[in-house]
């Protein structure tokens, strides 16, 4: 699909201007992923995150960048409480069970704001990286900032998809997949615009939950119909996905997460951390940070 570009469209530098309003100044620390989901992980795991693109590095909390200025931060608050209380707590506590959930619109403005948000954080320097890919990316840009700022009601012709991610309970014979593929999956977040020829999505995953939202062409395909994210529906979990470019790109990222090596003095780090984990925390809450390492220990006998 071809879109002209929009000569109307002026995407400001990252903190220069608050990217959504385009009003006021940015605030130092807007999370680039919701704080609930770092707070997931420090509470059911160690005190540290390691990036993927820089593991030798210890963090105390996930990507913060002066994105938004404090009034649109509060704006996505109010999303993400409900997304945290009635979607991610309940699927982290008991993923066998959580098979649907109905949602009214805050559930679009929480996934949209997702996808926006790494749009916003990587769009800098795109027209010189990837030329093709500027105009749909910053139509997109420029949509989903109408449509969060309540400027504008349409979500079509975008699609944007969720998947639940629980664990392989067999290992695919046709697909040979990274030794730490559900470390990746359920203990990660990631977010980064993803060129396949001439198609682009915008891939977000919060442990365990990805966002997949197509840019060009804007409709996906091999994704069910339960699947998709309306002004309101019942979502379902545990659907089939076809699609031919999501499978192979979430392999893909997995084996980039593990593919820098650990400094000697950093995997000392890494032991007593997990020693410290062991020590401190209740047998169930020690199980639930170790499952995933499980899963992948399953899939390698």
């Amino acid at each position: 699909m071809r879109t002209e570009r929009n000569t109307q469209i002026e995407i400001p530098k990252l903190g220069s201007i608050c990217m959504l309003c385009q009003k006021k100044p940015p605030i130092k620390n807007s999370h680039l992923f919701p704080k609930f989901v770092g707070r997931w992980l420090k509470d059911t795991g160690t005190a540290y995150f390691r990036a993927a693109t820089t593991p030798n590095r210890r963090e105390e909390d996930t990507t913060r960048l002066p994105m938004l200025c404090s009034d649109c931060e509060s704006l996505f608050s109010g999303w993400e409480s409900k997304f945290a209380e009635r979607v991610f707590r309940p699927f982290q506590e008991d993923k066998s069970s959580f098979l649907k959930f109905d949602y009214s619109n805050w559930f679009a403005n929480f996934v949209i704001s997702i996808s926006w948000r790494v749009l916003a954080a990587t769009i800098d320097g795109l027209e010189e990286r990837e030329p093709t890919a500027y105009v749909p990316v910053a139509n997109a840009f420029e949509e989903w900032r109408l449509y969060l700022l309540g400027i504008s009601n349409r979500i079509r012709p975008y699609h944007h998809q969720l998947f639940f991610f629980t664990s392989l309970t067999d290992k695919p014979n046709d697909l040979k997949l990274p030794s730490r593929y559900h470390s990746y999956l359920l203990r990660s977040v990631d977010g980064t615009l993803v060129y396949s020829g001439h198609k682009v999505y915008v891939y977000s995953l919060l442990a365990g939950i990805c966002i997949w939202s197509p840019i060009s062409p804007p409709i996906a395909t091999g994704w069910p119909k339960g699947s998709h994210v309306f002004e309101k529906g019942c979502f379902k979990v545990g659907q089939h996905v076809q699609d031919p470019v999501w499978g192979p790109w979430t392999i893909k990222r997995a084996e980039e997460a593990f593919s820098l090596p650990l400094s000697a003095k950093q995997q000392t780090k890494v032991n007593e951390s997990f020693e410290k984990l062991l020590r401190e925390k209740q047998p169930e809450d020690v199980e639930r940070a170790l499952e995933a390492m499980l899963y992948d220990w399953r899939w390698r006998q």
